[in-house]
């Protein structure tokens, strides 16, 4: 099983992004706002919404290309590290990355489970039994 719940160097980074978004009225979606809040609270999180975040980080990577993502930078915080911010920053991006890839390494496994496999066959002969009693029953009403 693999520990879905955030770090506290996501949580203070998500902190942050709130602060700066009501500091500058900008950056991030109600979505990146609710995921801020998620990570402060340090939710054990879903492995759907740890791959939306991957999926957010690859996508988003492009954005501190972006003049004010960084200190120093004309308009710093720029709306895109201002959400950058709320979905857990770089220790969000590099976790994210990682649970993903352990989540993909526990799915793998399961395939290679033979217990899991044991019961799928038996799941399968419940089914082919179950088919063959209402062939069956079938075949008596039509013959009455």
């Amino acid at each position: 099983m693999v520990d879905l719940v955030p770090t506290d160097a996501m949580a203070a980074e998500a902190r942050r992004g709130l602060d700066w978004r009501k500091e500058y009225n900008r950056g991030g979606t109600i979505i990146g706002v609710t995921r801020a809040n998620q990570l402060i609270r340090k939710e054990n999180l879903s492995p759907s919404t740890v791959r939306r975040m991957h999926s957010y980080f690859s996508r988003h990577e492009v954005d501190k290309q972006g003049q004010g993502f960084s200190p120093g930078e004309q308009g710093y915080p720029s709306a895109g590290r201002i959400a950058w911010a709320l979905w857990g920053g770089d220790p969000g991006q590099s976790w994210a990355r990682s649970k993903v890839n352990q989540l993909n390494n526990e799915d793998k496994s399961l395939l290679d489970d033979d217990t899991l496999i044991d019961e799928i066959y038996e799941l399968i002969d419940e089914v082919y039994n179950y088919v063959e009693l209402i062939r069956d029953e079938n075949a008596k009403t039509s013959k009455e």
